[in-house]
């Protein structure tokens, strides 16, 4: 048996917690890792997964360490059952913690979901044989406790190997002293698939969103001007609120949505930088604080096509419904109509806690503007007439002045195309 912390600490409890703000499930374990531990975390997975998919469920650590083995079969299952890693803020995990959190995985993108958020930290130093484990005056044969050290420093070595952690964070793992810890750093995350996010005036944001893995927490947004995608093209409309927003432009409740069937509501929106794209988000906030019962969302890129998704509730449209025809409206009342090339109804699957409240999606694709007309000035509204069962009904966008500029930008045709 080998240990793997620094000093006696409070056994590690096990519990569910809801992170409404990264829309996540997070089963968190706090205090040094016993025996049981991993069946503590297996126990509370199935109620993390009723709550959002499993690829957006996470264990988070708050831990000095404890039973190595422990912390390996935690990584191990972690690895396995494509569950993420998060050490929330100010949290510390060392020792045979950070064996546990190397273990966090993205099953379907088949790299690793690791994340480091503000304040929190994550250390490594080599493991110690427990004292109690041969007392004071104990006869050792010294040959056999050291082949039995060797052997498990190969085992150590394997699994750092599978957990894809570098050769140099492995050296660390053995050079640092037992009762001393190195801290990772950033450059130390970055190259380990580590990513790290800070909050500020936009939300929880990333540090480090070159190659991004998808699932990561769906209300992450990317702090820099822009993300590296190997396809820069839009493609379908399914997955626009999954890819990262690298944000441009914010203005946290400025956006107002006009919904037949409700009336006015307030709305909280975001401007910014999608798969080489300009993108709007907006979500609508009902009257009553803390009802998330119902409420729309509504994402539209611009680009040579205009592509969209929205979902929604059955308490603001129910059942499905198709998109007749939308328009953009400057601030003079100018409008300009936009072609409906497709419009289809999708189930919710997939959608996060977030989101479940959205039941149903409509997807879209229109044409680009002509920007034909010189009277047209920044686009204040965009209206979309809705045709469904039992009424048509209507749905009206109003843009914050901050990004009108924005997207009249995003639609005009580059110099290059000018020319053609």
């Amino acid at each position: 048996m080998l240990a793997c912390t620094g000093r006696a600490a409070p056994a590690a409890t096990a519990r569910f917690i809801s992170r409404a703000d990264l829309g996540i499930s997070v089963i968190h374990l706090e205090g040094e890792l016993v025996k049981g531990d991993l069946k503590r975390v297996q126990a509370l997975v199935p109620k993390a997964t009723t709550l959002n998919p499993p690829n957006q469920v996470y264990v988070s650590f708050h831990s000095p360490g404890g039973l190595l083995w422990e912390g390996i079969e935690i990584g191990r299952y972690l690895r396995a059952q494509g569950i993420g890693a998060i050490l929330l803020p100010n949290a510390t995990c060392v020792s045979a913690c950070s064996f546990a959190f190397w273990g966090g995985f993205d099953k379907e993108g088949q790299r690793p979901r690791r994340l480091v958020m503000s304040g929190a930290r994550l250390g490594v130093h080599r493991a110690s044989i427990p004292r109690e484990r041969y007392p004071r005056g104990t006869a050792v044969d010294m040959n056999a406790v050291l082949e039995a050290v060797q052997n498990r420093i190969a085992l150590v070595m394997d699994y750092l190997g599978e957990m894809e952690v570098s050769p140099d964070i492995q050296r660390k793992n053995f050079a640092t002293a037992s009762k001393e810890i190195y801290f990772l750093n950033e450059r130390d995350l970055k190259a380990n698939n580590v990513h790290s996010a800070v909050q500020s005036v936009i939300g929880w944001t990333l540090t480090n969103p070159e190659n991004v893995a998808t699932l990561l927490p769906p209300l992450l947004k990317a702090k820099t001007a822009s993300v590296a995608y190997p396809n820069s093209r839009l493609g379908e409309p399914e997955d626009l609120r999954i890819a990262p927003l690298s944000v441009l432009s914010f203005g946290g409740q400025g956006a107002g949505i006009f919904l037949h069937t409700r009336g006015s509501l307030l709305a909280r929106w975001m401007y910014g930088s999608r798969k080489g794209s300009e993108c709007f988000d907006t979500d609508s906030i009902s009257h009553y604080p803390g009802d998330l019962s119902s409420g729309l969302s509504l994402t539209i890129c611009f680009g040579d096509t205009v592509v969209g998704s929205m979902a929604y509730s059955p308490g603001v449209w129910d059942g499905q419904f198709d998109i007749k025809k939308v328009s953009f409206v400057d601030n003079e009342g100018h409008g300009e109509l936009l072609t409906v090339s497709r419009s289809h109804f999708v189930a919710a699957q997939g959608w996060t806690q977030e989101w479940k409240r959205l039941e149903q999606r409509i997807h879209f694709v229109l044409s680009n503007p002509s920007r034909a007309q010189n009277s047209f000035n920044a686009i204040s509204t965009i209206q979309f007439d809705l045709d469904g069962d039992p009424k048509t009904s209507e749905l009206v966008v109003h843009i914050p002045e901050q990004v009108r500029g924005l997207i009249q930008r995003a639609l005009q045709p580059s110099p290059k195309k000018a020319t053609n």
